[in-house]
């Protein structure tokens, strides 16, 4: 399932990472490399388990870590309101 920013988030690459707004709360979310290169590849692809499997490709990490991060990243911007399930 892929998904995308909601309608009412604003965000920006930068440097060192990325910067999502929700511009009904306000709230502001700061996102690493890493956490911005998830951000792009939730909504380009299909399976959280090719997200997953190109976070360990690129990074030098455990399948199962970048399981939990991937996962965790997803509830916190959902939670947020900063993405949505296309």
């Amino acid at each position: 399932m892929r998904y995308e920013s909601a309608p009412d988030t604003l965000f920006r690459e930068l440097r060192s990472g990325a910067v999502a707004l929700n511009l009904k709360t306000g709230q502001y979310y700061s996102l690493n490399e890493v956490g911005t290169r998830m951000w792009v590849l939730l909504q380009q692809e299909d399976a959280l388990d090719a997200v997953v499997e190109t976070i360990v490709a690129e990074y030098e990490v455990e399948a199962e870590v970048a399981a939990q991060d991937v996962a965790r990243l997803l509830e916190e911007l959902l939670d947020s309101g900063l993405i949505r399930k296309q």
